[in-house]
């Protein structure tokens, strides 16, 4: 399987280079041995990945679920010798793909069963299963799915819910004139989760704008499109008289191009290309299009974010909203019509199959067309129907198969390392929001990311989930802000969870087919527990209910990697007696539990790459720590001691959070931590001067640091150590000083390339402003101005990239046609008594903007309140993105916040993400 191979990329490599050694000292392995057990793998990984793909006869599924289970007993079998070797050998590195000298050491010691392993189960599958002859194996009979899209394409549009608005907002979007001529191409991309709508919304726009063109073609693009056909029916839409019938057969991709261009050299057409998957295919196309000043639009629809950037404009498309989700799947799939009202335990019922819905309209009519099939319509049946539909994994039945395939195609289109990611979701609970770097972490404990040359695992664990997000697979998050623009949160809808689950049976990806646990996820307390004897293949322990009998078993997990125990009750110390067996763990996050000390038996772990102690009692780390020398991250609170010694631990990558008046031997310890990447300090003001030069010294030695948080208390001493000789690293992108305050924007700020900043100034004048529009990647700013000196401008082409303003301070800023090109998010405090009645800030200038909140303080002028709200009001209706506006009344002498209902200039709709039941996974 596909998944398999990728979990551990470097086994093969591994495995190979411990057998060629083992020739030169043991019979009965040649050069020729080597060379077929690689082939063996290589054919292996090649021919199960298609076993993924194809409806296949029992035997050669069979044969693909051992191979399977023998991929993971092998890397059980080799990580065990690696670490058995790592306490004969206590500088060797065995997570390093590299470590020839480690790997040379193991091939001389017994190594009989990574031989028997290889050499004889190997041979023996292949020989029961004829050699991988999967080209030639009979494929079972079974119904061939039908493609959902076509039904978008052949719906009435007098069948269709909830698409009235959204369509509206695309016809808008391709119709106004903005900064372009009119008369110029324009191309808008649709992009959405699979199921969402997006061949729906482009089909009806297309029909609805057709006749408006001179011609007009509806094609499908698809996975692994056969370009010649894609334009073949392409030119017969648009010249149908000359092309209808056509048969040029013979014609290649350039003349097909060629003859596009010609004919639309001098027409006005519009165009729907569906399905696109990469860039390449619609470059391609594109070829073909041209721009002729005529007035023609494109339109697209992707699953992929950043092909729709890339062709376009994308406009991402919304859930249905409560009212549309229950239109459809009450009155147009189950009742018939909209004059038979539902009511009762079944209105209670189907409510709930909404919410897991979550707005999806291809899993709204999945549900509701399995409703309605049932032979009797009765609370039980549909409440047993619920209790099914909410279990891990795709319910079985006719109903599914659309939902299933839609899926699927996102699923197989992904590289095998992607699918091993994405099926460790599986672990998590329903609605749980997974925070970004907690999950990276995961992934590397696991060893399922892989170094690249020049990048660390963590950057490289990053990318994958930026290839989730963008794949759509993966849902985003806003947790209090979204600052620089990066995605910190996540969640997994939950018809993609269903199908990750349903997925990681079928791959054998938490347990084997003889019931052995590979990864153990306890989410209540009604789990069943597995037997002793099912647990020593266990690869990862993630709890997220109440206490359970665990703590006794942990020296059962032989092969255990991540123990992740969230608010676990770790009251009493002895339930972490048995810690110290776990010689094979990377990750330990006790992250919300009470326990109060460290075992000492933690100095065993020294694969250890990860301890999260954020959320505990712990006052002071005992000194072994300081041993751990393989840890890349170290959480814990400010009032938590560090050991003396901690300089020692040199590969350490990200640290927070850490006090100097706690810890003051640190001062000077950071400055041999030259890896770390984030930092998180706090100087409160009994920090005296000279830690606070030592500090400023040993930073000076830190280039790789991109993330510094520093929490101070000390008034101007701060702002003078800030200011006075620091030369931040080249390599800072996001620096946070919110408690200290600046009497001018430092100067150092113009040298590093930062994409969020949150600084805090007496005062700001314009300069300090025009530096700070200056900074070319700033994507989230964060200000706290305690005075104006003037009211400012933000003149053109100032902030291009900034998405995201927060100004706590008098007033607004005025914006000039042209500045913050790109910004989404507007948060200002509006001090109502000083503002003097002005309220034109010229918020139509933000071209992108879609939310804008504004507090209002006043204290003596109520009526300016309802003047500025009034002005906000005007200035979202009339703005042509129409803004979501949220008008909060700060306190004032003693008077409770007060805050407006949100008014939406377009639907907003929000899922079971927003709501306050959603537990946070590692906040």
């Amino acid at each position: 399987m596909e998944i398999g191979m990728g979990a551990s990329a470097g086994l093969a490599g591994k495995l190979v280079d411990l057998l060629r050694e083992k020739i030169k000292r043991r019979k009965g392995f040649t050069v020729k041995d080597v060379k077929f057990l690689k082939m063996e793998v290589r054919s292996m990984r090649a021919a199960v990945s298609r076993a993924d793909r194809e409806e296949l006869d029992p035997q050669t599924k069979e044969w693909a679920r051992v191979i399977r289970e023998l991929r993971y007993d092998a890397e059980d079998i080799l990580d065990t010798l690696l670490v058995r070797m790592k306490l004969e050998e206590p500088n060797a590195d065995p997570d390093n793909s590299d470590g020839r000298e480690l790997l040379q050491k193991i091939a001389n010691s017994p190594c009989d069963d990574i031989k028997d392993l290889i050499s004889i189960s190997v041979k023996s599958i292949n020989e029961r299963y004829d050699r991988y002859r999967i080209s030639e194996a009979p494929a079972m009979s079974a119904a061939v799915t039908v493609d959902p899209r076509l039904a978008a394409l052949y719906t009435d549009a007098a069948q269709l819910v909830g698409i009235e608005e959204e369509g509206d907002e695309l016809i808008r979007r391709l119709t106004e004139v903005d900064c372009v001529s009119n008369r110029e191409l324009k191309i808008i991309s649709v992009v959405g989760v699979a199921g969402l709508g997006k061949t729906t919304l482009a089909n009806q726009v297309y029909q609805r704008l057709r006749m408006q063109f001179d011609c007009a073609a509806f094609v499908s693009v698809s996975c692994n499109p056969d370009m010649k056909t894609v334009f073949q029916s392409m030119l017969s839409q648009l010249w149908s008289q000359k092309y209808q019938d056509m048969k040029e057969a013979s014609w290649d991709h350039t003349k097909f191009i060629g003859e596009i261009e010609n004919f639309l050299q001098n027409k006005r057409y519009l165009i729907v290309v569906d399905d696109i998957w990469d860039e390449k295919s619609w470059l391609t196309i594109k070829r073909a299009l041209v721009e002729n000043n005529c007035g023609s639009r494109v339109i697209t629809t992707t699953r992929k974010l950043d092909v729709a950037e890339k062709v376009g404009g994308a406009y991402k498309v919304k859930p249905l909203s409560c009212k549309s989700s229950k239109s459809l799947f009450f009155y147009r799939r189950i009742f018939g019509n909209e004059g038979k009202c539902y009511h009762g335990e079944l209105a209670e019922i189907g409510d709930k199959f909404l919410q897991k819905c979550e707005g999806i309209p291809l899993a709204i009519t999945t549900a509701s067309s399995w409703l309605a099939s049932l032979k009797t319509g009765d609370v039980h049946s549909w409440y047993d129907a619920y209790t099914q539909f909410c279990g891990h994994g795709l319910v079985d039945g006719f109903e599914f198969r659309n939902m299933k395939h839609a899926l699927s195609l996102s699923y197989d289109n992904l590289p095998c390392h992607l699918k091993t990611c994405l099926n460790y979701l599986s672990i998590f609970p329903e609605d749980y929001v997974i925070r970004r770097d907690r999950l990276v972490w995961m992934w590397i404990a696991e060893g399922f990311i892989q170094k690249k040359p020049v990048y660390n695992l963590f950057d490289v664990g990053q990318s994958y989930f930026d290839e989730l997000l963008n794949c759509s697979m993966i849902q985003e998050v806003e947790v209090n802000d979204k600052n620089d623009g990066l995605v910190k949160y996540c969640r997994v809808p939950f018809i993609i969870l269903n199908f990750i689950c349903y997925m990681s049976e079928k791959e054998n990806f938490m347990t084997d087919s003889q019931g052995k646990v590979r990864r153990l996820s306890l989410q209540n307390s009604t789990v069943r527990f597995p037997k002793d004897s099912c647990l020593s293949r266990v690869r990862s322990v993630t709890i997220f209910g109440p206490e359970t009998d665990l703590m006794p078993l942990l020296p059962r997990f032989g092969v255990l990697r991540v123990l992740y125990l969230e608010g676990f009750d770790l009251h009493s110390n002895n339930k972490l007696k048995y810690l110290g067996k776990l010689v094979h763990l990377r990750y330990l996050g006790l992250r919300g539990t009470s326990i109060y000390d460290l075992p000492k038996e933690i100095e065993n772990l020294q694969f250890l790459l990860v301890l999260d102690l954020k959320g505990t009692r712990i006052k002071s780390l005992p000194s072994c720590v300081a041993r751990l020398r393989r840890l890349l991250c170290l959480y814990v609170e400010f009032t938590t001691r560090l050991p003396q010694g901690t300089g020692n631990l040199t590969s350490l990558e990200e640290l927070s959070k850490v006090s100097i008046s706690e810890s003051p031997s640190f001062a000077k310890d950071v400055a041999s931590l030259m890896e770390l990447r984030v930092l998180d300090i706090a100087l409160q003001q009994e920090v005296n001067e000279d830690l606070q030069k030592q500090f400023l010294l040993s930073m000076c030695n830190l280039s790789k640091v991109q993330t510094l948080r520093i929490l101070g208390h000390g008034g101007s001493k701060m702002e003078h150590f800030l200011r006075g000789g620091w030369v931040p690293p080249p390599a800072l992108q996001r620096f946070m000083a919110m408690d200290c305050l600046f009497s001018a924007v430092p100067t150092w700020i113009s040298s590093v390339n930062l994409s969020e900043l949150q600084i805090g100034l007496r005062e700001m004048w314009r300069e300090d402003l025009q530096t700070l529009g200056r900074l070319p990647d700033l994507r989230s700013l964060r200000l706290a101005v305690e005075h104006m000196g003037e009211r400012l401008v933000v003149s053109a082409d100032a902030f291009p990239c900034l998405r995201q303003l927060r100004l706590l301070s008098e007033t607004c800023l005025v914006f000039r046609q042209g500045a913050m090109p790109k910004l989404e998010t507007l948060d200002f405090v509006l001090d109502l008594d000083k503002a003097k009645g002005e309220f034109d800030w010229g918020l139509e200038s933000l071209t992108l903007l879609e939310q804008v909140t504004a507090r209002l303080r006043c204290a003596n002028h109520a009526s300016r309140a309802d003047q500025a709200e009034a002005a906000l009001r005007h200035a979202a209706g009339v703005h042509p993105n129409r803004p979501t506006i949220e008008i909060i009344v700060l306190p004032s002498d003693g008077d409770e916040e007060q805050q407006t209902q949100p008014e939406v200039g377009r639907e907003r709709i929000s899922s079971s993400a927003g709501s306050s039941e959603i537990q946070e996974y590692s906040a």
